[in-house]
Formats: structure tokens, sequence, C-alpha cells
């Protein structure tokens, strides 16, 4: 501002190469005092956008994309973990491979590690409850095994039973 003024005492004193020399170099100062507060400009045939607004911008992008994406992802990979349950015969092996393929652009779009793990609770619990049923049968078996052994042996009692005895 000050060159400004300065640049007017000289234009009003007849000084006027001084003053063209005070204002050419006023204009650009202040151009860049205020620059910041600027999108965009166009000068002398170069148009530009500032970079700090579209990172902001940017920045502010990808943490929406990043909200919307976790519960996305948490749906997917409750609905990957129930699809052998829809009568689809999704093999396990690919089932994981899906879920790795969800996995990967969640990362990459920065949502922690923390938060995509808490997503797959589902995912967890049901391929625990899968694995479970492989076992079932083998269990079964051989609780029922063991029942019938023991159903065969004779009952023992560790004394002999008698009147006298209070124990029994």
């Amino acid at each position: 501002m000050a060159s400004f003024a300065l640049g007017g005492v000289l234009a009003y004193q007849d000084k006027t190469a001084s003053a063209v020399t005070v204002f050419a170099y006023a204009g650009p100062c202040l151009v860049f005092v205020f620059l910041q507060g600027f999108r965009r400009f166009k000068g002398f045939g170069v148009a530009a956008e500032l970079l700090e607004h579209k990172i902001e911008e940017a920045d502010r992008l990808l943490g929406e994309l990043r909200r919307l994406a976790v519960p996305m992802a948490e749906l997917l990979f409750t609905t990957t973990a129930r699809l052998r349950r829809w009568s689809s015969m999704v093999p396990r092996r690919d089932r994981h491979r899906l879920m790795e393929l969800i996995e990967e652009p969640m990362t990459s779009i920065g949502v922690t590690s923390g938060t995509l793990e808490n997503s797959k609770r589902d995912w967890r619990r049901f391929n625990v409850i899968d694995l479970a049923r492989l076992l079932f049968p083998a269990i079964h078996a051989n609780i029922k095994t063991k029942i019938k052994a023991k159903e065969q042996e004779p009952q023992k009692f560790p004394s002999s039973v008698s009147a006298g005895n209070v124990e029994y």
C-alpha cells in the first residue's frame, strides 16, 4: 500500500518515470500478498490454479472415500463369508481370494489395518463355523464310541455296598 502511495506522490510531483517504476513494482507485490486468496488466476496468457486448494480438496475427498469405503468393505466381507450358506458352492479358496481383493484397495486408500480387522469379524466367525463343521462328524463318532464303551463296562463301586456302610 505504501508503494502505491509513493507512486501517487511521485506522479503528483511530475516524476513520471519514477512513478511508473514504483507502480510496476507495487503491482506484482500486491498480487503476491493476496495470492493465497485466489484459487485461479490468468495473466499474460497463463492460466493456473493454486495447488494448495487442490491438495486440501483432495484430502477432504479422500477422507470421505475412507469413511464410505469402510462400511462397504464390512458389507462385502460379510456377504463373502455367507456365500457358502446360500447354496452357491463357492470354494473356500475363492472366497479367501475375493476377501484379499476387497482388502487391497482399502489399504491403498489409507484405511488402517485395525479398521479392516474390525470389519472382518463376520468373516472370521463364519470361517470358524465352517472349519468346525468339518470336525463335528469325527468328534460325534468319537464320543459315540466312548459312550458305547462306557455302557458295556460293568458298574464298579469303590467298596462293597451294605446297610452298615453309611457313605451310601
